[in-house]
């Protein structure tokens, strides 16, 4: 049973790391388009 259940969090794990990346290059990308645009 401990080794399924790892395999599962480690599924999940990686999941969520793709999904926190994803997510935090968008808000990189916007914070660089909302500087480009706020400097004059």
């Amino acid at each position: 049973m401990s080794i399924p259940r790892r395999r599962t969090r480690g599924r999940a794990s990686m999941r969520v790391a793709d999904g926190v990346n994803a997510v935090t290059s968008v808000a990189a990308i916007v914070a660089l388009t909302l500087i480009m645009l706020a400097a004059p």
